[in-house]
């Protein structure tokens, strides 16, 4: 029993030692851990893009429901812009890694369904959620603010019209 263990010790110890070394041979490696770092603080500051994304790839024009999901898409937005008050540049980072991660075909729709949600977008900002309390009701409730700020909206806008721009 006492030799078994040993063994197994043994077996554990030059495993350990063999994946440390081949760790620090591969300078690769070494840069997982604070990428993955820099990612969960990133999270911690930045609120979900990818819900903000995913909302406005959820619109394409003419599909079935879509006139209620241009208004999911554009609460997509202004939800995440009241959240978001960080800097643009690690939004910009954050959006362009979706773009860079996203299908094709996911990342045209999207880019096609801009316009439209931003008219969306500016209804809401301008005529206010208890005007259209009942499209937004028929959409499923998708404000998690009862009002919205025009210039935070403006700020993640601009920084989406610019990735978006871009080929």
């Amino acid at each position: 029993m006492k030799r078994t263990m040993k063994m197994l010790a043994a077996i554990c110890l030059a495993a350990g030692m063999l994946a440390a070394c081949q760790g620090a041979a591969s300078p690769g490696k070494e840069a997982a851990p604070d990428a993955a770092a820099e990612g969960s603080a990133m999270s911690q500051e930045l609120p979900p893009v990818e819900e903000m994304m995913e909302a406005l790839a959820g619109y394409q024009e003419g599909t079935a429901g879509s006139s209620l999901k241009r208004y999911i898409a554009a609460c997509g937005v202004l939800n995440f812009a009241e959240e978001y008050t960080g800097e643009e540049g690690p939004l910009r980072e954050a959006v362009d890694a979706w773009l860079a991660e996203s299908e094709e075909l996911e990342v045209e729709a999207v880019r096609e369904g801009w316009p439209d949600v931003q008219d969306a977008a500016k209804e809401i900002l301008t005529q206010g959620i208890d005007e259209l309390a009942e499209v937004l009701e028929d959409a499923g409730n998708p404000n998690r603010f009862d009002q919205y700020h025009q210039d935070r909206y403006d700020r993640v806008a601009g920084v989406l019209d610019q990735a978006l721009q871009e080929e």
